[in-house]
Formats: structure tokens, C-alpha cells, sequence
């Protein structure tokens, strides 16, 4: 019998919203993986990198604000985002802050905790980070760097998870698991999941696709 993976979580804090928390809990109590490093950025939803195409971002914000006042319906699933804490799932686990570098429009990992990452000798990197992040160590571990997308990376991009899926009445949402290359874009698409598209609420769109996720 093969060993269990060892997976390390970058993460911002150890309050995460629901659909992590799930995804959090398959690994932990999985049988061929186990979490052997928690890393934390400290960093907010305040110090998000500005989009490059401010017009584009007004004009998704606009749409969503019509789209809440005059089709968004009441919603009836569990809160995907809702932000919970999950200390009581890393006791024991060794935590690692980090101090990630503001470089252009995405964070970089210093020079420093790539080899202090590397130390662990970690299977996978598993990205649930709320920010981009850029750094040698996305390709140092045995599979390299996962990260989930809450869309379809090949149809959509841009805006929130399950809008434009929404406002076009698209038949599905996608949800996407991919290994990063050295960008936070492209790398190889690990698996994709779908579920049905909910034109009326935005909201149900976003909780129902969510916790598709799995590892």
C-alpha cells in the first residue's frame, strides 16, 4: 500500500468560507492524503490586486447590482461563502505565515518560504488562497500546485463565480480543478465539474456549483 499524499493548504487565515472548509474536510479525513502544512498569507479582501480593465469591472458591477434588484430570487441553498472557522481542523498541523510580494497584479512567494516550503517535502500544494500568487515553489512540489476555479476556464473568465453563467442562461456552471504552471493562469486542467445553471438567482448559482468541488 502506497503512503498518503502529503498536501500543504495556502490559505489566507484560518477563517474559510463553507465550500473550503468541505473540500478541507475530504482531505483530512481521506485515507491516501494527509495535511501536513497549513500556510497562511494575512492577507485581506482589501488587498486584492486591481483589476487592469477598470471599465470592464464597473460594468460587471453595474449588471450584478440590476440583476439583484430585478431577477435575483430568494435563495433556498446553503451559503457557499458563508466564513467559518476552522482551527479545530489544524490542530496539530504545522501553520507557516508568510509575507507574500506585491508584484504588478499578483503576489509572489519570497525566496525564503520557497525553501522553508520545500523543507516539508510536500506531494501537492493545494491553492484555496483568495489571491493570485506567482512563485517557483507552484512547480517544486512532486504535482506541482492545484487550484480551484468556480467557472469553466475555457468559456469564462473575469467577474464573479456563476454570473455571466447566470445573465447568458448558460445549460451549466463549471467548476475547474487545474494544476498552476509558473502563472496563475493556464497550467493543466486536473478535472472539470458541472451542475445545472440557475438563471434566477445568482446566489443558488454560485452555493449549487461550489460544493461540486472534490479532491
Amino acid at each position: 500500500m502506497h503512503p498518503p499524499l502529503k498536501v500543504g493548504l495556502i490559505v489566507d487565515s484560518l477563517t474559510l468560507p463553507a465550500w473550503a472548509i468541505k473540500a478541507i474536510e475530504e482531505i483530512k479525513f481521506s485515507e491516501v492524503m494527509t495535511i501536513e502544512l497549513v500556510i497562511t498569507t494575512g492577507l485581506t479582501s482589501n488587498e486584492k490586486p486591481q483589476p487592469n480593465n477598470l471599465l470592464s469591472n464597473k460594468a460587471h458591477h453595474f449588471l450584478s447590482f440590476l440583476y439583484s434588484c430585478l431577477i435575483e430570487r430568494k435563495t433556498y441553498l446553503p451559503n457557499a461563502l458563508k466564513q467559518q472557522d476552522t482551527s479545530y481542523l489544524f490542530e496539530n498541523i504545522t501553520s507557516l505565515p508568510i509575507n507574500l510580494q506585491l508584484k504588478y497584479d499578483c503576489y509572489h512567494l519570497r525566496t525564503n518560504d520557497v525553501d522553508t516550503i520545500s523543507s516539508y517535502s510536500l506531494d501537492v500544494l493545494i491553492h484555496l488562497s483568495a489571491h493570485p500568487i506567482k512563485g517557483e515553489n507552484l512547480e517544486k512540489t512532486k504535482h506541482g500546485t492545484w487550484k480551484i476555479d468556480h467557472s469553466d476556464i475555457n468559456e469564462i473568465r473575469g467577474g464573479e463565480s456563476g454570473f455571466w453563467e447566470s445573465m447568458n442562461d448558460t445549460p451549466v456552471t463549471g467548476v475547474t480543478l487545474r494544476q498552476l504552471g509558473s502563472s496563475n493562469f493556464g497550467g493543466v486542467i486536473i478535472e472539470k465539474s458541472y451542475s445545472c445553471t440557475n438563471a434566477l438567482s445568482i446566489k443558488d448559482n454560485i452555493n449549487n456549483s461550489s460544493f461540486g468541488v472534490h479532491f
